[in-house]
């Protein structure tokens, strides 16, 4: 979906053609735990099953319309790659005014149309334009009810390490 991707450190695809399988992976249980609904509930999610994705995992509640979105957890692999941890702060806190718009899209997206969206690109929004990244975002809700939490994971790589 293009009208998503419009800066070049946040490339969208609604098609999920991940690069890392462990993100696949990880939207085959979140679709496991919907059990045919159109995505699961937080109390469907065991975090102990999660266990090998927590450093790269993160959560985000959806506190309000439209744009509170607040971190609530933020694994150790990602605050190392993006320089500290948001856990507690919305995406105008974390990204600021020029970049939380893109990003506000992008869990918009996931919120509104309740289906998984691939996100990939550069650290750039933390001068780290030398880490590269791919994530997953996953909606989460209670059956007929609107989505209530974003759950995702997100892996890095230095550039020309993959």
């Amino acid at each position: 979906m293009n009208d998503l991707s419009v800066e070049p450190w946040l490339f969208v695809d609604t098609d999920l053609r991940f690069d890392n399988s462990s993100l696949a992976d990880f939207v085959e249980y979140w679709r496991a735990r919907a059990r045919g609904r159109p995505c699961p509930s937080r109390n469907d999610i065991d975090l102990a099953e999660l266990r090998r994705y927590m450093g790269d995992m993160f959560l985000i509640d959806v506190a309000g319309p439209p744009d509170e979105f607040v971190y609530r957890l933020i694994g150790t692999r990602i605050v190392e790659a993006g320089g500290g941890d948001a856990a507690g702060l919305t995406v105008y806190n974390v990204f600021g005014r020029q970049n939380a718009e893109p990003v506000l899209r992008t869990y918009r997206y996931v919120t509104e149309q309740i289906r998984p969206l691939r996100y990939h690109g550069v650290l750039s929004w933390q001068d780290r334009d030398f880490r590269h990244y791919e994530s997953v975002l996953l909606p989460l809700a209670e059956e007929g009810a609107p989505v209530n939490m974003l759950i995702g994971a997100m892996y890095t790589w230095t550039k020309g390490a993959a």
